[in-house]
């Protein structure tokens, strides 16, 4: 498979714009992205009869959502994608899946003709119409993602005894092969949800409005209490916010936590640290604290959807804040966490910086208040950024306190602005780029932002320039004033910016 960060990130991208078009067009139908697993094979079609063989397609990425109707249904939904990050299929609110036209063409006949000329008939691909759509469907069966066909629907739809059918199917079909063990159990937790409510408002003597299982590392390190327990954070009808735990169907509060309340607030929200801090502002409702710790909050957030979201908060202590300002914020990981913004580095992982900003029980530069030696990174610079410069166009990495991270990360902001303009950078200029981007990152005593890096990449096209005309005749007039106009505003913005030492 094509290089897996780059497969991802144009699938990410593709899923991201096409719900933000639906959500525009259609605002009452809700999509949440309930996993994203790679597959080295993975059966579509299902054969009919002994004349027939499976579609199997190879190293593809499956998308699973789960789609709430205009009618309060909720429906499965899944896209693939190929190993180039394209779009090769989708399912429809029927079920039956429908190939994109031009990639069938492309990319499945040659694999059909292939079978059919070592005489088999491929099963399905007969019933597709005009519009691409074909009897096959996936379903749910035994925790894999199955394909079946239209006659082994309808007994599914149809039975009485749903669980033996679907059973007796899962005899009859391939099995996918999965490219790692880890399976989200998101769809059997969505279907859990309701009855795990009722039986928590039981035992517990409240009324629930919502909740949602917690699943976070650093949640966790940060309250070592609740590890091996299932958690939930449920949000009451009277506004307050408390941790539950169960087992064996009997819930409890959860112990280590305190002073649950029912206040309200502004703050600026940090996902991941590719997410970048700028239009990041929520607002959050309730309030409760950690027995063992008194610079960290949760209170709830209210997704796209009215869906509760949990937000960890960590005190930062400046001056002149405002109430949205004395914390920095993240979202922790829970079943409502759409797969898109959860962080997938590593709880571990040295350059996860938003994980060890916020791993209180941490001793790294990133965890402490005042960052490294020189003044980067820490609790004090996140909590300034987010005070003092916002809509802030940077994200968590150029925060991190260790320099080679934070030049790392500007150096990628530059090529992606190259990449926004078409623009493909020859060795001389990203060499200059370089170069431009260590002095600026070893002296600025603020974040690299993409601001920063569209004026760097204005400056260094203008040095190239400049020196391969420094052979040729002057350039009329208007394009040295045009130059010089460039430069200018550089100049402005690192001023601005730069405090050197």
């Amino acid at each position: 498979m094509e290089n897996k960060t780059n497969t991802t990130d144009r699938i990410v991208q593709t899923v991201q714009q096409e719900l933000t078009e639906r959500y525009d067009v259609e605002e009452d139908i809700r999509e949440l992205i309930l996993s994203m697993q790679e597959y080295k094979s993975l059966p579509i079609t299902t054969p009919n009869s002994e004349h027939e063989v499976s579609l199997v397609l190879e190293d593809v990425v499956l998308i699973t959502k789960e789609k709430t109707l205009r009618n309060g249904e909720k429906i499965p939904v899944y896209e693939l994608f190929g190993e180039n990050g394209i779009k090769i299929l989708e399912t429809q609110d029927d079920g039956m899946m429908k190939f994109d036209k031009e990639i069938f063409d492309d990319l499945i006949k040659s694999k059909i003709k292939a079978i059919e000329d070592a005489g088999y008939e491929v099963a399905g691909v007969n019933t597709m119409d005009e519009s691409g759509k074909i009897e096959s469907f996936f379903e749910l069966i035994n925790g894999k993602v199955t394909a079946i066909n239209k006659h082994q629907k309808e007994r599914i739809d149809n039975a009485e005894d749903r669980a033996s059918v679907m059973e007796d199917i899962n005899g009859e079909t391939s099995d996918p092969d999965i490219e790692t063990s880890e399976i989200s159990d998101n769809e059997q937790s969505m279907q859990n949800e309701q009855q795990v409510q009722e039986q928590m408002s039981k035992d517990l003597g409240f009324s629930i409005f919502q909740m949602t299982k917690v699943d976070d590392p650093i949640f966790r390190m940060n309250n070592p209490q609740t590890r091996g327990n299932d958690l939930y954070v449920v949000y009451t009808h009277s506004g307050e916010v408390q941790f539950v735990t169960g087992s064996d169907g009997h819930y409890e509060t959860m112990e280590g936590f305190k002073n649950s309340g029912r206040a309200s607030g502004r703050t600026t929200r940090i996902l991941n640290d590719e997410d970048s801090l700028e239009d990041n502002e929520i607002n959050t409702y309730g309030e409760i604290y950690p027995t063992n710790r008194d610079d960290i909050r949760y209170t709830i957030e209210r997704g796209q959807y009215g869906e509760i979201k949990l937000v960890e908060q960590v005190r930062y202590e400046g001056n002149k804040m405002s109430e949205t300002d004395k914390w920095i914020s993240r979202e922790v990981e829970t079943s409502n966490t759409n797969y898109l913004d959860k962080n997938r580095e590593g709880a571990e992982n040295s350059k996860n910086i938003t994980a060890r900003t916020f791993n209180r029980s941490s001793t790294n530069t990133d965890a402490n208040k005042y960052g490294s030696y020189n003044g980067k990174g820490g609790l004090s610079e996140v909590g300034k950024t987010m005070k003092n410069n916002k809509p802030t166009r940077t994200n968590m990495e150029s925060l991190a306190a260790d320099e080679n991270q934070r030049y790392d990360e500007a150096k990628k902001m530059v090529v992606d602005a190259a990449n926004k303009t078409g623009a493909s950078l020859d060795p001389d200029t990203e060499a200059a780029i370089d170069k431009r981007v260590r002095d600026i990152v070893d002296y600025m005593n603020e974040p690299f932002t993409e601001d920063i890096a569209e004026q760097v990449l204005i400056e260094v096209k203008m040095q190239i320039a400049e020196q391969k005309r420094a052979n040729t005749p002057k350039p009329p007039e208007e394009d040295d004033y045009e130059q010089e106009e460039g430069r200018s505003r550089l100049d402005e913005e690192f001023q601005r910016k730069m405090n050197k030492r």
